[in-house]
């Protein structure tokens, strides 16, 4: 259970539509656990009164987020299926270039992006 104001609510929502708006222009778009993290904020912030906080249940940090290892690999595995090495996949990140989250100083990349990059570089050359 996550508990928040209703102010931090609407802020959150506000940045991932933000964060949708930079990702189209590059073919990229959010999580659909993001999607559903926002429409969740969305519909408890519009019906709650002036005074209220926000619970939701759901995902309660980012460690529930980044154990899915269907989405999100460790920067090394993301270097050994793409060529290259941590850092570069750490600089593609932090250039957006890669969806990635940040936990605790570790990147973790989402793996249908690294594979998109991939198949991206294969058609290249």
């Amino acid at each position: 259970m996550i508990a928040i104001s209703l102010d931090d609510a609407r802020e959150i929502v506000a940045a991932i539509d933000v964060l949708e708006t930079l990702a189209r222009p590059k073919g990229s778009s959010l999580s659909h656990t993001v999607h559903g993290i926002r429409s969740q904020l969305a519909s408890l912030s519009t019906d709650a009164g002036p005074d209220a906080h926000v619970r939701t249940s759901g995902p309660n940090d980012l460690a529930a987020l980044t154990a899915r290892h269907d989405e999100f690999i460790p920067t090394d595995q993301a270097a050994e299926l793409l060529g290259c090495t941590a850092a570069n996949v750490r600089y593609l990140a932090r250039a957006g270039r890669i969806g990635a989250i940040r936990n605790g100083g570790r990147w973790f990349v989402s793996s249908s992006d690294a594979h998109e990059l991939l198949d991206a570089r294969r058609c290249a050359g």
